[in-house]
């Protein structure tokens, strides 16, 4: 999980002198708590995960506050301060929803996408307030946006915590699943300043169908262990001489005396000797895919990776780029994508060279040519935006003539908290004789650390490899299909949420006629092998049964022709993510606790955001 915080020093000295006994007791009381919402939950909880109610679409605030949240929510961050833990969520709605006013820059109203925050109390879970996550909106220049020009379809999103991966910021990262819009030149990706209610579009990182994108660890010194977390009984820990062993003495020499591990400083001294780093790297979840340009042709997605050097200004021609971007490199950087080592010529792989659980490529990033002189996009997809970066499609075309990989639709991404070089990405499939059902990846981008501290003009390459950690094809839907989402849990468990893309029938009796679900993987800790997929929680269509009955409501978008009310499959699970620690007096000792969202596509686009939490002491 990429958002997390710390927790004040006296709220972690009583977990330390909280005794089992009395955690188990307090967890027990609490997890009767945390229902904000009277509808019922719209997943129901397997092998031992119990879901919560928190807020349904077409709640009221409680705190009062007029705002009414859209219906779609998406992807999530959530960060805790003090004793409230804000959530923000997307809303993936088109670029013309007009729904609730959204008004921003004092008095400009914006249709189509936005952000909504709810806030939480940190001990019972209970919704207390909410609101428009910004008020504020920086356009491509860097200027008070000024039109009323829409986002279109905000998807997943990474929340990330000031102080860690580079960042100086609290920052949500979400965009635009856009390939061709804002008149052919595809998504923007996004940056909301949490603390500061500001969003801004972030041009350098060049145009997508953006799902997510995830900020990657600059270094590898803390690939061991990079938090003191989950070590509560560290009053007699061994000496962490594996922390060390290419940084001679260092600045911590044993992890002792430390009750409140939950809630440790991140330790940052462990690379005190590879300086602060000037980058800030960032995986992207590029959802394209050639229907996006029908009847043109359209490369497959290439797995991208931007490098953004921190403190330098903008190299294009806007007008102001502002503190935040230059500080959080956001302002200047280069892209870069992924070859692999078997590629002949300029030849775009595809899923049929690289298929099969365990499979594995060698290969490495090169850069991208970003650069664009020709003229200005006029809807055929081939242009150049008022800035001079390429548009969506011609950005991937450049990539498939360096051979990059093409991946059939890149969702969403999330980062090993253990080992920030690495991070899970999901291919969701849905291609007709080809990638039918889905796979899960890995990247491990072995070569990051060599040239993170170079100037990113400077760098030629970098080595990455890239793993299939589950393809749905083996079993032909029999366990995981359509994995859509993705978190990586600080545990090590990788959790898939389920969207229906599939050219064949999504349930049917391999899988039990099962509605689309959440699964967790736990990876072994090194990428060799993982373990099989289990159940966390299926759709509660009974939920909503009135709304998701009626003729004519909105059927999930990406199938072809519509789709009928009722039939499995159409909910949809997305915006995971693990907030355990976020929430650790309000659960037990070993309890695992997520927050996700629902989109009721069939019931008038409805959606909830719930919990899932797992029991430790659950007996199969």
């Amino acid at each position: 999980m990429v958002s997390h915080v710390m927790c004040l020093l006296s709220a972690c000295l009583l977990l330390a002198t909280t005794t089992t006994t009395e955690a188990s007791s307090m967890s027990r009381l609490l997890k009767q708590d945390g229902t904000s919402t009277g509808v019922d939950p719209l997943m129901t909880g397997q092998n031992g995960w119990v879901t919560k109610g928190i807020y349904t679409v077409g709640d009221a605030l409680p705190d009062g506050n007029p705002y009414v949240p859209a219906i779609t929510p998406d992807g999530i961050g959530a960060w805790r301060y003090g004793d409230v833990v804000k959530v923000v969520y997307n809303h993936e709605v088109g670029n013309t929803y007009a729904g609730p006013p959204y008004v921003v820059n004092g008095g400009l109203v914006l249709p189509g996408a936005r952000m909504t925050y709810l806030d939480l109390d940190a001990n019972t879970r209970r919704v207390i307030g909410g609101g428009q996550a910004y008020t504020t909106v920086y356009d491509p220049h860097g200027d008070l946006l000024s039109t009323p020009t829409g986002f279109d379809r905000y998807c997943s999103a990474v929340g990330a915590e000031a102080k860690t991966y580079g960042l100086e910021d609290d920052i949500l990262f979400a965009g635009e699943e856009s390939s061709g819009g804002r008149g052919g030149i595809g998504g923007y990706m996004v940056a909301l300043d949490v603390k500061n209610s500001a969003l801004h579009m972030v041009p350098a990182v060049g145009h997508a169908a953006y799902e997510s994108a995830t900020p990657m660890e600059q270094f590898k010194s803390d690939k061991v262990i990079k938090y003191a977390k989950n070590v509560i009984e560290c009053e007699c820990a061994t000496p962490m001489e594996q922390l060390k062993s290419d940084k001679g003495e260092g600045t911590v020499k044993y992890a002792k005396n430390v009750i409140a591990c939950e809630c440790a400083t991140p330790m940052e001294q462990l690379k005190s000797d590879k300086g602060e780093g000037t980058g800030l790297v960032l995986l992207i979840g590029d959802d394209q895919s050639p229907g996006f340009f029908a009847p043109c042709s359209s490369p497959l997605a290439p797995l991208k990776i931007y490098i953004g050097e921190k403190g330098r200004a903008a190299q294009d021609t806007r007008s102001a780029d502002g503190d935040f971007l230059r500080r959080n490199g956001l302002a200047y950087g280069r892209l870069f994508t992924w070859v692999p080592s078997d590629n002949v010529g300029t030849t775009q792989q595809t899923w049929a060279t690289f298929k099969g659980t365990g499979t594995q490529k060698t290969g490495k990033f090169v850069p991208l040519d970003t650069t664009c002189t020709g003229p200005p996009e006029t809807g055929t997809g081939f242009g150049c935006d008022s800035l001079g970066y390429p548009s969506a499609k011609l950005q991937n075309q450049r990539a498939a003539g360096l051979g990059a990989f093409g991946f059939y639709r890149i969702e969403d991404v999330g980062v090993d908290p253990k080992d920030g070089s690495r991070a899970v990405f999901a291919v969701t499939g849905g291609q007709a004789g080809g990638n039918v059902w889905g796979t899960l990846m890995m990247l491990d981008a072995v070569g990051l650390e060599s040239v993170i501290n170079m100037p990113v003009d400077d760098i030629t390459e970098f080595a990455a490899n890239v793993k299939i950690v589950h393809d749905g094809n083996d079993s032909n839907g029999a366990s995981i299909r359509s994995n859509d989402n993705v978190a990586w849990a600080d545990d090590g468990t990788i959790y898939a949420f389920e969207d229906r893309t599939t050219p064949v029938p999504f349930c049917g009796p391999k899988n039990g006629n099962r509605e689309a679900s959440v699964w967790s993987i736990a990876d072994n800790g090194d990428g060799a092998t993982a373990t099989s997929p289990k159940l966390v929680a299926t759709m509660n269509r009974a939920a909503l049964a009135a709304d998701d009955a009626q003729p004519g409501d909105c059927g999930n978008w990406e199938s072809t022709g519509g789709v009928e009310p009722g039939d499995c499959g159409n909910w949809e699970s997305t915006g995971g993510v693990e907030v355990s620690k976020l929430f650790a007096h309000a659960i037990g000792d070993g309890d695992k606790l997520l927050l996700l969202n629902v989109q009721a596509h069939s019931a008038k686009e409805k959606g909830q955001l719930l919990f899932a939490e797992y029991f430790k002491d659950h007996k199969a």
